[in-house]
């Protein structure tokens, strides 16, 4: 078979012996799935497999003509190959707010709504996307180049409460006060973790909105470059979400030059000039 970094087929120093990368949406897969790569590991490979850096796996030392024998079988159990080169990778995702006590959105099904409309698409150069279910940013989403982040938007209830200033300690910006035994939380601080509601013994903090903000040009790449919010939006609108994300990509796609990653376009193009273009028509 011929040998494509657009399946995720990278060769190695070792002359005729190639890495097959992975493709593991959001960082899943099944038991039966792990079992299959460890056999293929085992009998095709030099008997481990690397763990990558985007929640991916890579077999290596696979020899050409093996290849296809391996795709093949990964194949029967679901498993597709990954991507290389000026492409939309696959999407990383921490566990969310289905399993992580501190997540305040979901983020498999949006890895997966993601993936399913990008991925391999070709652009100017790579592109990485992560979703990550809170500020804690475990999944590294505003070091991607699109980055999505749950957040949530606090409100104290004064019946419930039973001053135990729990919220005021917790607090990672000191953006909570207590004055006449009222509690007051300063926007302009607030990084809408949600931290208060979680440690409030009375939930007395509840969350009054909950939604998402959107990010782009991240990398921690040879040449770094800062992230920017495009975008926040506490009413949990999903699709106006989806609808920002694409005017992202066809920006990039249409702006970039050729081997630039989005964070340097933004620095070439100007930030006041790259946020209204990928803003127009949101309402």
């Amino acid at each position: 078979m011929s040998v494509n970094k657009k399946m995720g087929i990278l060769p190695q120093v070792q002359k005729d012996f190639y890495v097959l990368r992975l493709k593991t949406v959001g960082g899943d897969l099944t038991p039966q799935q792990f079992k299959k790569i460890a056999e293929l590991a085992e009998k095709y490979g030099k008997r481990h497999v690397h763990l990558t850096t985007r929640q991916g796996i890579e077999l290596e030392c696979i020899r050409k003509e093996d290849l296809q024998t391996v795709i093949n079988a990964l194949e029967e159990v679901g498993v597709k190959t990954g991507v290389s080169g000026p492409r939309i990778r696959v999407v990383v995702a921490c566990p969310g707010n289905a399993i992580c006590t501190r997540g305040l959105i979901e983020t498999k099904e949006i890895a997966k709504e993601l993936d399913k409309n990008y991925f391999r698409k070709e652009v100017p150069h790579k592109l990485k996307i992560a979703v990550t279910g809170c500020p804690n940013n475990c999944a590294r989403a505003r070091e991607n180049d699109i980055g999505i982040v749950g957040g949530v938007e606090p409100v104290w209830d004064k019946d419930t409460c039973i001053s135990c200033d729990a919220c005021i300690k917790i607090c990672p910006t000191q953006a909570i006060s207590k004055k006449n035994n009222e509690y007051r939380i300063d926007k302009r601080k607030c990084i809408n973790c949600g931290r208060c509601v979680s440690i409030c013994p009375k939930s007395s903090w509840k969350v009054k909105k909950r939604g998402y903000f959107f990010y782009i040009g991240g990398n921690a790449g040879k040449l770094p470059t800062q992230y920017k919010l495009v975008y926040k939006d506490l009413e949990e609108d999903l699709n106006k979400i989806y609808t920002i994300i694409a005017a992202a990509i066809s920006f990039f796609e249409k702006n970039a030059v050729t081997g630039e990653r989005y964070g340097h376009t933004i620095k070439r193009l100007g930030w006041e000039n790259v946020r209204p273009e990928i803003l127009k028509g949101v309402n």
